[in-house]
């Protein structure tokens, strides 16, 4: 583990030193040139104002002048950048995390073409990213909400490790469609709160929504399926077991969503449904299912 400006890697820094040392100088000289053209201006102009030399002198002492000017300017810039060079040559944590193994070490030659093998490679502990396909209709409702993105909630599970929830929210959406699946790609950002998260794992990932909504959810093992239509048993207040036929809605871990067939408070049967056909009387034994999402 690293800390943010930490030092990490030195470079041959001898070089970068003789450079900014070689700019000053050329600095000092630049200034020189210009104090002597600036006397050289005012002395020209005194000599104007008596007419005792010609405009053309003067023209050009001025200009003498403004080219100093700029030799300066072009001096400090040069100076600047080859100070930032020489800060470069000590190479600092960006952030804090979790630095691999190096790559390069005492001795070998650094390079800085495109292709480049890398000094060592940093990833941050404390936040991750997880990137995601979200549907065209998920993201229609989502930017139609007017909602800024950090408010809605996105929930990680692991895969195989289900009973550890991390929460987040999302961060971005991409810029385009992928017209192949009818998808975009989404990022969303997690705290990483027991450093578990690492960069390339695979996770389950549920997107949820800014407003709470309530909806009638029933567990997935009490939907029957009959042709094309989805179904489940009811017990009315006769303990008479019933037919109905139900919309289905999104699905949320082991619990799916009713939009049609059912009423909040309806009893439906979860277990043992192939023990008994409607129009049957039951015995009933009410069980209370928690929802965990």
């Amino acid at each position: 583990m690293v800390k943010k400006d930490a030092p990490l890697f030195l470079i041959d820094t001898r070089p970068y030193a003789a450079t900014v040392q070689r700019v000053e100088a050329q600095l000092m000289s630049a200034r020189s040139q210009h104090k002597l053209a600036e006397q050289e201006l005012k002395r020209t102009k005194g000599l104007l104002s008596k007419k005792l030399i010609s405009q053309s002198l003067f023209d050009q002492a001025k200009a003498e002048h403004e080219v100093t000017l700029a030799a300066i300017s072009e001096a400090k810039n040069a100076l600047a950048e080859a100070k930032i060079d020489l800060d470069y040559a000590t190479i600092k944590a960006p952030f804090d995390g979790r630095i691999s193994r190096a790559e390069l070490t005492v001795g070998n030659v650094v390079e800085v073409n495109t292709g480049a093998p890398v000094l060592a490679t940093l990833v941050s502990q404390q936040q991750v990213y997880a990137e995601f396909n979200v549907d065209e209709r998920s993201y229609i409702r989502a930017a139609r909400s007017g909602a800024e993105l950090k408010k809605m909630p996105v929930i990680l599970r692991l895969s195989g490790d289900d009973h550890v929830v991390y929460e987040g929210h999302l961060h971005s959406f991409d810029n385009q469609l992928d017209s192949s699946t009818g998808t975009i790609r989404a990022r969303a950002l997690f705290e990483n709160t027991d450093g578990v998260l690492k960069p390339g794992m695979y996770a389950n990932i549920e997107l949820g929504s800014v407003d709470e909504m309530s909806a009638v959810m029933i567990p997935q093992a009490a939907v029957g399926t009959n042709q094309s239509r989805k179904f489940v048993l009811v017990v009315g207040d006769d303990s008479m077991v019933g037919y109905r036929e139900v919309g289905l809605g999104q699905q949320s871990g082991e619990f799916r969503e009713v939009v049609s067939g059912l009423v909040p408070g309806e009893r439906i049967i979860t277990n043992g449904q192939a023990k008994v056909r409607p129009g049957m009387p039951v015995t009933v034994s009410d069980v209370s299912v928690p929802l965990t999402d």
